[in-house]
C-alpha cells in the first residue's frame, strides 16, 4: 500500500495512539499517509533512510576496503526523488 497514491492507509491513524510511524514505501513528497500523521502531529519516516543503509551495507559487503559514503548515497536517493530532507 502507498505506491499509488489512490491506496487506502494501512491503518486509519484516528483510532490509534501512538508517537511515531514508519512507512517502508518512499515516494516524492512522502507517502500520504506519512504527511497524514504529520499533519496529526506525529513523528514519521519514510523507507527512503532504510534503503540507503541497504545499499550500504551491500556495498560494504562487497567492497570492504573502501569507506562507505553513506550521505552521498542519502543526499543521491534524495536528489533521485527530487527533494532535500533533513
Amino acid at each position: 500500500l502507498g505506491l499509488a497514491r489512490s491506496d487506502p492507509h494501512p491503518i486509519d491513524l484516528r483510532f490509534i495512539d501512538c508517537k511515531y510511524v514508519y512507512d517502508m514505501v518512499y515516494l516524492p513528497g512522502k507517502t500520504d499517509w506519512v504527511r497524514s500523521a504529520v499533519e496529526r502531529g506525529i513523528r514519521a519516516s519514510d523507507g527512503l533512510g532504510m534503503l540507503v543503509m541497504q545499499s550500504a551495507l551491500s556495498l560494504g559487503h562487497w567492497f570492504p576496503e573502501r569507506e562507505v559514503p553513506i550521505e552521498a548515497m542519502r543526499r543521491a536517493a534524495w536528489s533521485a526523488l527530487g527533494e532535500e530532507r533533513n
